[in-house]
């Protein structure tokens, strides 16, 4: 990403030149101030995933307290001889399946 010409600064800095070339190498930078912004640009989208991945593992561990319950539920449910007959229970995962479907194509 390309910052726009008023973005552009110029700045000294003490760097370690090997470090420099190792990472000119790694990016694939024809100069070593595209090296720099490669390694900002990637600094910057790692840290964007992991916020991504911070918040998918929050909604992921609240479904698996959901789950939890729902398994609870069904088990204290059958200890008192509820238990649901496989096509109730089939019937009732296909509208769920639908319905998640349609939520996921308006997405």
């Amino acid at each position: 990403m390309r910052a726009a010409r008023q973005d552009i600064s110029h700045k000294h800095f003490k760097l370690d030149s090997r470090k420099i070339r190792r990472a000119q190498k790694v990016l694939r930078a024809k100069t070593e101030t595209e090296t720099i912004e490669r390694a900002l640009d990637a600094i910057l989208a790692e840290h964007k995933r992991n916020q991504l991945v911070a918040k998918a593992n929050e909604r992921f561990v609240a479904s698996g307290i959901t789950i939890k319950a729902k398994i609870r539920e069904g088990y204290a449910a059958a200890q008192r001889g509820e238990l649901l007959d496989a096509e109730s229970v089939r019937r009732s995962m296909n509208e769920k399946k639908r319905a998640w479907l349609s939520d996921q194509r308006k997405k």
